[in-house]
């Protein structure tokens, strides 16, 4: 059967989890016999918003369209003409059986119901909060706030500041320099100095930031309710994202199914001593890294030590102070970005894994790869963690508690817990999401 996997970025752009999950699904359904495109989104300033190339990656046939996010306004950040045109023409050429959204921020909300218009099966699967909260599905503001309830108001000002937002002079210089064919060069400047180009881009948005009203909160939320409503079949990988889609206004029925993105058999805990812990994610402030790194400082243990595995791209500034402050301590390193076909050698180093994250994950991808492997986790008690991380396997801490997180290491690093045999376990491979979804989509 012909299957089209549609995703906002992919590796090896973008190894967060929604995308590596994506990337081993698509893996796992070729490996199943099927014939699998990925059809994904890039921003890329030496091309135009639209325009699309095919690519190889990891051995998987993958179109990508250019996203410059430069169509202005919120409803450029869920309903793009030129982006919904390309990824529906790559669709269309594909001609798949089935189409499976992982994501559609950065393509467009119609390509829902457009796929289903091609006579293909649609599934969509709920990985955050986008359905709810234009920015990046976090449901929390720049402040940290998590927003418990979702109020048109109070998303609008928050808006006001999203990078997916772009600002009328951002978006002219931005095209001026496409024009000049300079946006090569602001490419590559960005990679190599992340933080001088998040502060050029504040202050081109200084002078007027975007406005968004509460009205516009609103009809994005009835877009993206239609579109979610117009799949064949909804899925959420935790009970808890299920019930904020249901309070979101989602009222179709939305099954709960493991992301199961493992690619191998869940392995069983040997004893052995607690001494590296491990941070595996994105270096921004809602992934909770300095919670950890406070709490590991205060620890009396000389041999014991923390690395940090991720890229400071998405938060250059908040990257640059964490790596000051863990500089202080000589136990603390930090490891950078890795691919997800080298993540053996980051868990390969650590022995307990700390997940202190700040908003509400669903269902965290390294929890995940880490329990399966044989490694405990110590995770934040929010969204839909515990439903992943649950004893006696991991356990559950007060998010941004810096004195729980002290003493539950201490715990840890002394053997209180986590230090006897334990049965693998419960973790969904990739394979076996991929006959469930195959078996919901019938």
């Amino acid at each position: 059967m012909r299957i089209a996997l549609v995703v906002h970025a992919f590796p090896p752009d973008s190894v967060a989890g929604v995308e590596v999950c994506a990337l081993r699904h698509a893996r796992a359904l070729r490996e199943l016999g099927h014939e699998v495109r990925v059809v994904t989104a890039v921003r890329d300033l030496r091309a135009a918003t639209g325009s699309a190339r095919r690519r190889d990656r990891a051995s998987l046939e993958v179109v990508e369209v250019v996203n410059n996010h430069d169509g202005g306004g919120l409803a450029a950040t869920f309903h793009s003409p030129v982006v919904e045109a390309a990824a529906l023409a790559a669709l269309r050429e594909h001609a798949p059986a089935l189409v499976h959204f992982h994501h559609l921020i950065n393509l467009s909300a119609g390509l829902l119901p457009a796929a289903r218009a091609l006579g293909a099966r649609t599934a969509i699967t709920l990985h955050d909060y986008w359905l709810s909260c234009g920015r990046d599905g976090l449901r929390q503001r720049a402040d940290l706030v998590t927003c418990d309830r979702v109020e048109a108001a109070t998303c609008a000002r928050c808006l006001a500041s999203s990078p997916q937002l772009a600002a009328p002079v951002e978006r002219h210089a931005l095209q001026a320099a496409a024009a000049l064919g300079l946006g090569g060069l602001l490419q590559a400047a960005h990679r190599r100095f992340p933080r001088l180009g998040s502060a050029a881009l504040a202050a081109l948005r200084a002078p007027a930031a975007p406005q968004v009203t509460a009205d516009e909160v609103e009809r994005r939320a009835t877009a993206l309710r239609a579109a979610f409503a117009a799949a064949d079949v909804r899925i959420a990988p935790t009970r808890f994202a299920a019930l904020r889609a249901a309070e979101a206004g989602l009222r179709d029925e939305v099954h709960v199914v493991p992301n199961g993105a493992v690619e191998s058999e869940p392995a069983a805990f040997a004893p052995r001593r607690r001494r590296t812990i491990g941070f595996v994610g994105t270096l921004a402030p809602h992934k909770g890294a300095h919670v950890l790194v406070e709490a590991f400082r205060g620890l009396p243990d000389a041999d014991a030590r923390l690395v940090l595995w991720g890229s400071g791209l998405t938060a250059p500034a908040y990257a640059a102070e964490l790596a000051r402050t863990a500089a202080v301590d000589p136990r603390i390193r930090l490891g950078g970005p890795f691919a997800p076909d080298d993540a053996d050698c980051a868990f390969a180093e650590i022995d307990l894994l700390a997940l202190p994250s700040l908003w509400w994950e669903n269902a965290p991808l390294v929890a995940q790869e880490a329990l399966a492997r044989g490694i405990p986790v110590l995770a934040s008690a929010i969204g839909g963690v515990p439903e992943v991380v649950g004893e006696p396997w991991g356990r559950c801490l007060p998010p941004g508690d810096v004195g729980a997180w002290r003493a539950a290491l201490v715990d840890a690093l002394a053997g209180g817990i986590f230090a006897e045999p334990l049965r693998p376990a419960p973790v969904w491979t990739a394979i076996r999401a991929a006959r469930a979804l195959l078996e919901l989509c019938r």
